[in-house]
C-alpha cells in the first residue's frame, strides 16, 4: 500500500487506541531506521506498538540483525498498568 492510500484509510476515522499518537510517520522499514525513528519519537513508546515492530522486523530479517539494531534503543516504554 502507497502512503497517500494509507493516509486515506486514516482519514476514515478509524478509531485510534489511547495510546497511538496523532501522527503517521513513514520510514524506511529495516532495523536501524526502525529504533533510529523510535530513538527519535521524543516520548514515550506504547508497547504494543514495540511489540508490532519487533514482530515485523524480526518476520523480514533475521534475528541478531535485529537484536544488534535494538542494542542502541534509547526510548521510553510506556508503563501502560501503573495507575
Amino acid at each position: 500500500m502507497k502512503f497517500a492510500e494509507l493516509m486515506s484509510v486514516r482519514a476514515l476515522g478509524i478509531p485510534r487506541h489511547a495510546l497511538e499518537n496523532t501522527e503517521l510517520i513513514a520510514c524506511i522499514f529495516d532495523p536501524d531506521d526502525v529504533v533510529n525513528l523510535l530513538n527519535s519519537a521524543g516520548s514515550a513508546i506504547s508497547p504494543f506498538a514495540l511489540a508490532t515492530s519487533v514482530h515485523a522486523l524480526v518476520e523480514q530479517y533475521d534475528y541478531k540483525t535485529c537484536s544488534r539494531a535494538f542494542e542502541r534503543a534509547r526510548f521510553n516504554v510506556i508503563n501502560s498498568h501503573r495507575q
